[in-house]
């Protein structure tokens, strides 16, 4: 079944967006696009999605960055790489005579790039952004459960016109024709 569940929230310090999309599928296809502070919590949460989510083509997206105030203190660049990043794709923007006016911004998001100064994510952070999960699973399963019940009664008005054109095709039966 198809669903769709997306929330934001500002805890423990940062700003935890969760956006699940699934498409119908007979088996469970997870996709999980995780920051890296909770890289070491990959398999726990596919854990969990089979027990949640159970089946459908999946996609789910966290992303947990610090808020403004504590972005300063929490940011490392790691400018050599940064600046080599940004060396190459120049280059190879004037090789293609591309538009280099985005650059920095992609240099920014190539891996190692940034970084916070811890490599995972301590319990409280983990526990504040597992609940914003837990409470994006709650808007996705109520749009998976939404979207069944009006299926079902498209199903069933489809169902009452075929039975009442069954009773009209049997009315006119004996009108018919022989062939």
């Amino acid at each position: 079944m198809t669903g769709y569940g997306a929330l934001k929230r500002e805890v423990q310090g940062m700003r935890v967006s969760v956006e699940i999309k699934s498409l119908n599928s007979k088996y469970l296809e997870l996709n999980l696009k995780l920051p890296r502070q909770y890289a070491h919590k990959e398999l726990f949460i596919r854990n969990e999605c089979n027990k949640l989510i159970e089946r459908g083509k999946a996609t789910i997206t966290i992303i947990a960055e610090p808020l403004e105030t504590a972005l300063v203190s929490s940011l490392a660049i790691n400018e050599p790489l940064l600046t080599a990043y940004y060396r190459s794709l120049e280059r190879i923007a004037t090789e293609l005579g591309a538009d280099r006016s985005e650059l920095l911004k992609l240099a920014l998001s190539m891996p190692e790039a940034t970084g916070g100064e811890e490599n995972q994510a301590g319990e409280e952070e983990w526990e504040a952004t597992w609940n914003v999960f837990l409470e994006a699973i709650a808007v996705f399963n109520r749009f998976r459960a939404d979207e069944g019940a009006v299926l079902d009664k498209d199903l069933r008005l489809r169902v009452n016109n075929i039975k009442n054109y069954l009773s009209e095709i049997e009315t006119a039966e004996p009108q018919r024709i022989p062939s």
